[in-house]
């Protein structure tokens, strides 16, 4: 999964998490770039969109079936 994203962030590094605008800028100072340059992508409504937008990143709602979630999720742990 690493090949598809910039940065991974978690958490528990931030001391932070969503939908806390915190999580959004932390992310923003590690990648080196200003909010508007981000492009959210999650499949939570409230917590990975509306809340990227309200920090001021762009932001879109994928919205996935439970298998292709369960292939995401084992992507990330492995």
């Amino acid at each position: 999964m690493g090949s598809l994203v910039d940065v991974q962030i978690l958490s528990f590094e931030v001391g932070s998490a969503k939908p806390s605008a915190l999580f959004y800028e932390e992310t923003c100072k590690r990648l080196a770039v200003e909010p508007s340059e981000v492009l959210m992508v999650g499949n939570s409504l409230k917590n990975d969109v509306v809340a990227a937008e309200a920090a001021g990143l762009q932001a879109r709602h994928l919205r996935l079936g439970e298998r292709l979630q369960q292939t995401l999720r084992d992507l990330l742990q492995g």
